[in-house]
C-alpha cells in the first residue's frame, strides 16, 4: 500500500462548500481527487487549509 499527500487550499474549499450549499454538484475527476474530498470533509463540510497524507483506500473505508 501506498501513501498520497493531498492538500485542499481555503479557496477551493470555499468554492466546493458554496457549491454544495447551493445545490450544486461536485464531480471530481480521477480517484486522488475523489480520495482528497473525502478525505477532507467533517460533518458535510470541506475542512479548509489541510494537508494530510492518507494511505490508499484508507479515506472510502473511513467515511463508509
Amino acid at each position: 500500500m501506498h501513501f498520497e499527500e493531498y492538500s485542499v487550499s481555503d479557496e477551493a474549499a470555499r468554492i466546493i462548500n458554496e457549491t454544495k450549499e447551493t445545490g450544486g454538484r461536485i464531480i471530481s475527476v480521477g480517484t486522488t481527487a475523489l480520495r482528497t474530498i473525502e478525505s477532507s470533509t467533517e460533518n458535510g463540510k470541506i475542512r479548509y487549509g489541510l494537508l494530510g497524507v492518507k494511505h490508499v483506500g484508507e479515506a472510502m473505508r473511513n467515511n463508509q
